[in-house]
């Protein structure tokens, strides 16, 4: 995530950084060995708050242009799914790019293609 952030920096983007605030013991999640142009004021760090995700979960997608989906545990598994979901029901139309490194992804998308095949899920 840092590398994506910092090349995102550099190409000038703008970087929105959400954790849920029973995670949050100080900005340095968002901004630990981040150059000094990265702690710019165009980036802008959110706290969720709430009792589950959900929150989080919203204020990621919220405004977004696209999702980038780097190798995580469940919690992004999570997100992924439900982003799949919405955007199968038309909810999300943004592109969905997943960073399969080493094939880390490669399960998910046979399990979509699956679904295409078998005619339960339009992908």
């Amino acid at each position: 995530m840092g590398a994506m952030n910092t090349a995102c920096d550099e190409a000038g983007g703008r970087i929105v950084g959400v954790i849920h605030e029973m995670f949050l013991v100080d900005s340095a999640e968002f901004f630990d060995g981040a150059s000094d142009s990265l702690k710019k004021s165009r980036h802008e760090l959110l706290v969720a708050k709430g009792d589950d995700l959900q929150m989080r979960k919203r204020m990621l997608v919220d405004n977004s242009e696209a999702i980038v989906v780097l190798p995580g545990g469940p919690g992004t598994y999570d997100e992924l799914w439900e982003m799949a979901c919405q955007k199968n029901l038309g909810m999300y139309n943004c592109p969905i790019v997943c960073i399969s490194s080493d094939g880390f992804y490669d399960n998910f998308k046979r399990a979509l293609l699956r679904a295409e095949k078998d005619e339960v899920s339009v992908v």
